[in-house]
C-alpha cells in the first residue's frame, strides 16, 4: 500500500479554487506514484449525495498543491457564483493498488460577480442594484417610525452593540457601514481585535452613518465577559441612560446622564464558532444577557434587541456534515431558543473589497429592517421620561416652597 494521504486544504478563491495535500512522511510506504483526486459539487441546502458536477484529476508525483482551477460553468449563474459544498477525495496510488482515500469539505454562499468598470480597470465594487431590495425595505421601515416616533430619532437612531470579547463587534459595525454606504471598497470605520489578542475596545465609540434622510449611531461597547453582580449594574446603566462616547465600562453607571436619552435598539453579537466549540459557556451567556434585556430600566422596559450570529462564512466552511445548511439551521435554532429572541441572523463581516453573498445581503437587511421596527413599538426612554417628570415636579415644588419663603419673610 502507498503512503496514504494525512491532510487536504481547500482554498476558495473569487474564480478559482486551489487543492492540497500531505502524505505522512513516516513508516516503510512506498511513496505514491499517483493521486487520485475527486472533486465534487452539491447544493448545500440538500443531502449531498448526488453531486451536480464531478471531476476526477490524477496527478503524477509528490503531493502538491493544484492552483487555479477554475470554477465549473455549471457554478456560474448571472453575475453569480451559486453556493455549492465541495468535496475532495484524496486517494494515493502505485500501479494498480489504491491506499484509502481521505475526504474533505467546503460549504460557501452565493458569490456576486457584479463588477463595474472605469477608466483604469475592472473592479469588484458591487453596484447599487445589488443592495437595492434591501434598501428599499430599510427605508420604509424608518420612514414607518419616523412617522410613529418622530423625525428627530430617525435622524440619528442610536444602536448599541454588545457582546463577549473576540465575537466581532467592531467587524460588524464595520460590515454594516459598507452596506449603508453601498461601497464595499469603504476602509474600516473601527479597528477590530485580532483574535488571541487583547480587546481592542476599551471604552464606548460611536460611528455614525447615514442613510438618506435618516441615519444610525452604532456604538460599540467594551465587552462584557459575563454579566454577573459585579457589572450587572453597568450593562443596566448602558441600557437605561444616555452613556457619553468614550466611556469605559466601569464608568458607565457614574457617567449616566438623564438628560440623554438610552440608545433606541441593541444587537447581541455572538461568535458561531464559539457558540459550536463553548456551546454551554455561550448559551449560558446568553441567557443571562437575554434576561436583562427584557427587564431594563428596573423592569420596566423591555428592551428592543437582535442576535448577529457572526462567522458564518467559516461555520460553513469548517461543517463537515452531510447537509451544512441544515446544521446552520439547526444553529439558529438553538441560538433563538437561549436568546429568548426569534430575530438571529447569521452574518459574514466581510472586509474591504471582499465579494458579498446574496445570503448575508438579505440578513443585513432583515437585521435592520427588525431593529427599526421594534425600535417603534418600543419606547426605550419610558422610564427615564417618567424620573425627568419627577425631577421637573420636585423642581416645580421646592421653587414654590421658596417663593412662599420670601413673599412670608416679605411681609
Amino acid at each position: 500500500q502507498p503512503k496514504e494521504p494525512t491532510s487536504i486544504g481547500i482554498e476558495l478563491g473569487a474564480d478559482d479554487f486551489a487543492i492540497s495535500w500531505e502524505t505522512n512522511s513516516q513508516g516503510g510506504s512506498p511513496d505514491a506514484d499517483c493521486f487520485e483526486i475527486k472533486l465534487e459539487l452539491f447544493d448545500p441546502a440538500g443531502r449531498c449525495l448526488a453531486p451536480w458536477w464531478s471531476r476526477t484529476i490524477d496527478h503524477s508525483g509528490r503531493p502538491r498543491k493544484m492552483l487555479e482551477l477554475a470554477y465549473p460553468e455549471e457554478a456560474k449563474q448571472i453575475q453569480v457564483l451559486r453556493a455549492f459544498t465541495l468535496k475532495v477525495a484524496v486517494t494515493a496510488k502505485i500501479g494498480h493498488s489504491r491506499g484509502r482515500s481521505l475526504h474533505r469539505q467546503t460549504t460557501r454562499d452565493s458569490q456576486s460577480r457584479q463588477t463595474t468598470r472605469d477608466s483604469q480597470s475592472i473592479t469588484r465594487q458591487l453596484s447599487p442594484e445589488f443592495f437595492k431590495s434591501g434598501r428599499e425595505s430599510l427605508m420604509a421601515a424608518c420612514r414607518a417610525c419616523s412617522c410613529a416616533r418622530g423625525a428627530h430619532m430617525m435622524e440619528k437612531m442610536k444602536v448599541v452593540i454588545v457582546g463577549q470579547q473576540h465575537m466581532g463587534k467592531s467587524s460588524l459595525a464595520n460590515g454594516i457601514a459598507r452596506w449603508l454606504h453601498q461601497d464595499t471598497g469603504l476602509d474600516d470605520q473601527m479597528a477590530p481585535a485580532p483574535a488571541g489578542h487583547a480587546a481592542k475596545t476599551a471604552e464606548t465609540k460611536c460611528l455614525e452613518v447615514p442613510f438618506g434622510q435618516f441615519g444610525f449611531a452604532f456604538i460599540d461597547t467594551p465587552h462584557f465577559a459575563s454579566v454577573s453582580d459585579d457589572n450587572e449594574q453597568h450593562f443596566q446603566a448602558l441600557l437605561s441612560r444616555g452613556i457619553p462616547d468614550g466611556t469605559r465600562r466601569a464608568d458607565f453607571s457614574g457617567s449616566a446622564n438623564l438628560l440623554k436619552d438610552p440608545p433606541q435598539a441593541a444587537i447581541l453579537v455572538v461568535d458561531l464558532m464559539q457558540w459550536r466549540d463553548q456551546r454551554k459557556e455561550v448559551e449560558r451567556y446568553l441567557r443571562k444577557v437575554a434576561d436583562h434585556f427584557h427587564s431594563a430600566a428596573a423592569g420596566k422596559v423591555s428592551f428592543p434587541y437582535v442576535v448577529a450570529a457572526t462567522h458564518r462564512d467559516a461555520f460553513l466552511s469548517e461543517c463537515q456534515g452531510e447537509r451544512p445548511m441544515r446544521e446552520l439551521e439547526q444553529a439558529v435554532s438553538s441560538l433563538r431558543e437561549c436568546a429568548l429572541t426569534e430575530h438571529v441572523y447569521t452574518i459574514t463581516s466581510y472586509k474591504k473589497k471582499a465579494a458579498w453573498s446574496l445570503e448575508v445581503n438579505d440578513q443585513i437587511s432583515e437585521l435592520l429592517c427588525a431593529l427599526v421596527t421594534f425600535a417603534k413599538n418600543q419606547d426605550t426612554a419610558l422610564q427615564v421620561n417618567r424620573e425627568r417628570l419627577w425631577c421637573i415636579g420636585g423642581l416645580g415644588a421646592a421653587l414654590a416652597v421658596v417663593v412662599a419663603l420670601v413673599a412670608v419673610s416679605g411681609k
